[in-house]
């Protein structure tokens, strides 16, 4: 301490130097204050609205269009007395005490999402755009701050500042100024169509941001996907950057230069700190570190490429955090979609436990933080100054995921700090960035800064850049020690861009490169500060296994505490209804016995029906075990409704239940090995649980898991393998769906992104799209690839050979799916034998061929063989042979469309 205390003294001292240097400078009370707005950055709300931000660095002077402030006579005896030109209280300033406050500025911010800060500016001083932009009133969700005074609807009033609409002399006035987490080039797309999309391209790629072609297009201006559930989601295409000859949005005008196709070259950017972005995980999950193929799987499948599922929570795409977690791990941000499940995004009942929440387009940090604090099964990404209180042992505390920068995780795990985001080995770090317009004028190519484009007086300029060029080399011991912005960037999280080792123009894999400004003595210095050090420290620095209940954790769906249920180290843990620390099959056939055992309470299976008493104080004898229903509540809650019921069985078995192999239904760990490092290698046992419980769940689990409670099919179906489109009934279409996917991969990226089928659950491609999870569509557990199989017979006599996933569902169909009916439509007619004569008797080129082929032999040839296969099966009479069976939409296949618009299709395997 002593140490920094004298270097704080040669500090003052060297600026008091350099001040005597200067001209004597009085400050002046500003008459009117300018005004400066901007827009975006959740990530460095701790610093846009910490007092540092519109503090005058000492020794110098700063001049705005109103007058000019600093200079010499903020030092005195070597006193330092701070200027603050955005006083809180407005008109009202405060003197005295060390600190000076002149009515110099009006500092307005629209706090949301880095890209979406940048649309702001980008419709506020080029052109309206006519996408993406949504209204600037002041909401919970994306307040409007005024000199730190933050502001939640419109006609709120804070020291006597009553805020206004947008526009209008009290709201926020036209965005100068874009706050992001990324250079603004990663925000836009690029490509006149989506041709070249695809879920690893990089920045600047043509085909970036252009989204995922296999899910139904966004239509309308709605580009972010909030409320469209399984939709593609697309960045703004850069050409919305150029600036036309003729009138601008702020009013201006522009000529002809080069602007008028320049792109995102009419962008400047300006790194002013770095900071980390991390995976985060409810404890409840059980992970402790992920590699780069796992953080992809994450972000675009929602699973890890062994099948284990979670709710991966998502930012928006506008959302600088997004695209920090996605460029720096592979991601094209377009396709980091996590759930996907049609939020809304500014919804608070989206955020925690109940029926409403959701798990993708958050559009702040705040709102993912608190989604993947309530779920037990919740990850997502956050930036290090948002997740920080989160994971220091807090209420409700969040787990720093470790993350290697290698495939397989060879390179090593590493924990974000500030040693390993100064020297680079955590991957995950990002450039904080100021974005401005480049004025259309002869300036336009300085690049010692261009003129700001809605900035003719060069207040905001001159704002910019006095934190811009902050003191770099001072360490503060605490809080009372900021003496200027680069301090309080250093004390909120962010480090100075030269105290890094390593510099980087845009994010992603293998990007960095030796920073040219690194000052390798005054970045040590800030790594000697313990005080500052711990402000980058996930978790106290400890492994993430040890966070786990928190101080004063609770699980309800009521905003009070009534129902409120207590976490603690026996409960943390989704699914470890053994007690024994792990997740798995055999936990999975334990939470059926529990579940039964809850049904015998009278108070039921959730959170809500009963008082907190009775939820956590109720004793449940299950088995050998014994826990309270509040703890089994916790332990099964895997949608985080706040139940733990039937559908959470189903989600368990589909999500969770794993094992080493498949002689065991245990999932085991030790030695060096951790619970997070088997669920990310165990083996998906999804078909063995569902099977297991399809034959043992009562019929209250039932009518909980099906999809139509009231209808008793769609409840016999409920734990169904079967029901592959889950829609509660046994049919062609789940054929159709197995067929379409032979020979695709489960664990190949590039084929997850790219599976679908319709919104009906039929393979009509001419219809709206959804993504099916490919362990979903795979019959056969430990496998990899969707297989075909050999299968002979017709009717109720289909026997199997060779064991494949369509030889299951096609012995399962039975009578249902006859040879020849190569279309899934319930009859055979030319058509079939058209695509039988196309397939086996032309070279196709296909090395093998599947049912709709007209392979019905499952040998993988189409030949006289499957032509007997007809002929034997008796049903080539051009009618239908399921007349009377329920009717849903027809399949359509490999491009081929079926004929008529609706078939009936079978409903078997319903018990009836």
């Amino acid at each position: 301490m002593k140490k920094n205390t004298q270097r704080a003294v040669r500090r003052i001292a060297g600026l008091a130097a350099v001040a005597s240097a200067v001209a004597a400078v009085q400050s002046v009370q500003a008459q009117t204050p300018v005004t400066i707005s901007i827009s975006g950055s959740t990530a460095m709300r701790n610093f846009t609205t910490s007092p540092g931000f519109t503090l005058v660095e000492p020794g110098t002077s700063l001049t705005l269009s109103n007058g000019t402030y600093g200079g010499p006579a903020y030092w005195a005896s070597g006193t330092n007395i701070l200027l603050q030109l955005a006083p809180t209280n407005f008109g009202v300033p405060i003197t005295g005490t060390g600190q000076d406050e002149v009515t110099a500025v009006t500092l307005q911010w629209h706090e949301q999402g880095s890209v979406e800060g940048v649309l702001d500016l980008v419709n506020d001083q080029i052109a309206a755009l006519p996408t993406n932009v949504g209204t600037r009133d002041a909401t919970s969700a994306n307040p409007i701050w005024v000199n730190r005074n933050k502001f939640v609807s419109n006609g709120a009033t804070a020291h006597g500042y009553t805020i206004g609409a947008f526009g209008t002399p009290t709201g926020q006035q036209r965005v100068q100024m874009a706050i992001s987490d990324v250079n603004g080039t990663q925000g836009f797309s690029v490509g006149t169509n989506g041709a070249n999309a695809a879920w690893n391209r990089s920045v600047g790629q043509v085909g970036y941001g252009k989204g995922n072609q296999a899910l139904t297009a966004p239509t309308g201006t709605n580009l972010s996907g909030f409320g469209i559930a399984s939709g593609q989601v697309q960045l703004v295409d850069s050409s919305v950057l150029n600036i036309a000859a003729g009138t601008l949005a702020n009013g201006g005008t522009a000529g002809a230069g080069v602007w008028n196709a320049a792109g995102t070259g009419n962008l400047e950017n300006n790194k002013v700190a770095a900071t980390a972005t991390l995976f985060v995980a409810n404890p409840g999950t059980g992970l402790d570190k992920i590699n780069r193929t796992d953080a992809q799987w994450l972000q675009t499948s929602s699973r890890f490429s062994n099948g284990a599922g979670f709710n991966f929570t998502s930012r928006d795409v506008g959302s600088g955090t997004r695209n920090v977690a996605a460029s720096n791990t592979g991601v094209d941000v377009s396709f980091a979609v996590g759930v996907n499940d049609g939020a809304l995004g500014v919804s608070n009942s989206e955020n925690v436990i109940g029926t409403n929440i959701k798990f993708s387009n958050k559009t702040t940090g705040g709102n993912l933080r608190t989604t993947v604090q309530n779920n037990r099964f919740s990850v997502g990404t956050l930036g290090l100054s948002d997740a920080l209180n989160s994971t220091l042992g807090g209420a409700t505390p969040l787990r720093g995921l470790d993350y290697s920068d290698s495939a397989d995780g060879s390179s090593g795990y590493v924990r974000a700090s500030a040693q390993t985001i100064v020297d680079g080995s955590y991957a995950i770090w990002q450039n904080e960035t100021y974005i401005t317009v480049k004025a259309p004028d002869a300036q336009y190519g300085n690049t010692n800064g261009a003129n700001i484009l809605g900035d003719a007086s060069g207040d905001v300029k001159a704002v910019r850049n006095n934190i811009l060029t902050s003191a770099r080399g001072y360490s503060p011991t605490s809080s009372a020690n900021v003496f200027g912005p680069s301090d309080a960037l250093l004390v909120n999280s962010f480090i100075p861009e030269q105290l890094l080792a390593l510099s980087k123009t845009f994010d992603g894999v293998g990007t960095t490169s030796a920073n040219p400004t690194y000052n390798a003595s005054n970045s040590a210095t800030f790594l000697g500060t313990p005080f500052l050090t711990g402000k980058f420290l996930v978790g106290n620095g400890n492994s993430p296994t040890q966070i786990t209940a928190g101080s004063a954790s609770y699980a309800s769906n009521l905003a009070s505490g009534t129902n409120a249920i207590a976490i603690t180290n026996n409960n943390y843990l989704l699914g470890n209804f053994n007690q024994n620390g792990t997740r798995d099959l055999a936990s999975l056939k334990t939470a059926l016995t529990a579940s039964t055992a809850l049904e015998t309470l009278a108070a039921g299976t959730n959170a809500t029906n009963a008082g907190g008493s009775l939820i956590n104080s109720t004793t449940v004898n299950y088995g050998s075990n014994t826990a309270s229903k509040g703890d089994l509540i916790v332990m099964g809650d895997v949608a985080g409704s706040g139940q733990f019921d039937g559908k959470s069985l189903y989600l368990l078995a589909k999500n969770a239940a794993l094992s080493d192999n498949l002689g065991t239904d245990n999932l085991t760990f030790g030695g060096t090995s951790t619970l997070g490092d088997a669920i990310r290698t165990g083996v998906s046992r999804k078909n063995d649980a569902l099977d297991y419980l399809h034959a043992n769940a009562t019929l209250q689990q039932k009518t909980e898991a099906a999809v139509n409670p009231a209808d008793p099919v769609s409840v016999a179906n409920a734990f169904n393998k079967f029901d592959i489109n889950r829609d509660g009934r046994i049919s062609r279409n789940d054929a159709a769906i197995v067929d379409k996917f032979v020979g695709a991969s489960k664990t190949d990226l590039t084929t997850q992104v790219g599976a679908t089928i319709a919104s009906d659950g039929s393979v009509n491609t001419a219809l709206t799209q959804r993504s099916i999870n490919l362990y979903d569509v795979g019959l056969i557990d430990g496998t990899t690839t969707i297989t075909t199989g050999t299968y002979t017979g017709s009717g109720t006599s289909v026997t199997v050979g060779t064991p494949g996933d369509f030889a299951h569902i096609r012995k399962e169909l039975g009578v249902h799916l006859k040879a020849g009916d190569t279309a899934f439509r319930g009859s055979v007619d030319i058509a079939d034998i058209r695509q039988i004569v196309r397939r086996g008797f032309y070279n196709d080129g296909l090395a093998t061929h599947k049912w709709s082929d007209g392979d019905f032999t499952g040998d993988g040839a189409v030949n006289i063989s499957d032509i007997r296969a007809i002929v034997q099966a008796g049903v080539y009479n051009g009618g239908n042979y399921d007349g009377g069976l329920p009717s849903v939409a027809t399949p359509s296949l490999s491009g081929r469309t079926a004929s008529p618009a609706t078939t009936t299709l079978g409903s078997i395997g319903d018990g009836t």
